[in-house]
């Protein structure tokens, strides 16, 4: 028996949503994704983005944000078990609201994911960039992943 995948369209309809200001992400609280899974933070509890085992880079999406006077990012990451192909980074995009693929600019430096075992979590700072003429009250936030890199949490500080 084989099964067969079944989609369709979904229309959602009412007021559109409002942009929120987080200080705090939950990494799986994604919108979107691509080439990512959900994985345990601890043994006991807990969750956490990776870059799939077969997979060399993924991305997780976070719509409708409020980022104005936001100046560092922290990630919350450390390495999957399984070993990486290459390098082991983290980084985060930004776009302006519902905009394009091509809109995507890099809103963090990308930083190396330092070595220690699938539970040593650490706080890694990431430098905000300038994004000359956008707009920050209304965008999405991309996490992209590379190599063995797992990220639990998204900080903001303002």
């Amino acid at each position: 028996m084989t099964d067969v995948a079944v989609a369709a369209p979904l229309l959602v309809t009412g007021d559109t949503p409002t942009t929120v200001r987080p200080e705090r992400i939950p990494a799986h609280a994604f919108h979107r994704h691509d080439g990512a899974v959900t994985s345990d933070r601890t043994r006991e509890h807990g969750s956490s983005v990776e870059v799939a085992s077969a997979g060399r880079t993924a991305w997780t999406s976070y719509s409708r944000l409020d980022v104005e006077g936001v100046t560092g990012v922290t990630l919350v990451a450390a390495r999957r078990a399984l070993p990486a192909w290459g390098p082991t980074s983290v980084r985060l995009d930004v776009r302006p609201s519902g905009g394009g693929d091509a809109d995507w600019r890099a809103f963090t430096a990308e930083v190396e994911v330092p070595d220690g075992g699938r539970y040593d979590w650490q706080d890694l700072a990431l430098p905000v960039l300038d994004a000359p003429g956008l707009d920050r009250r209304d965008v999405d936030l991309r996490l992209q992943l590379t190599g063995a890199a797992r990220v639990a949490e998204i900080r903001l500080t303002r």
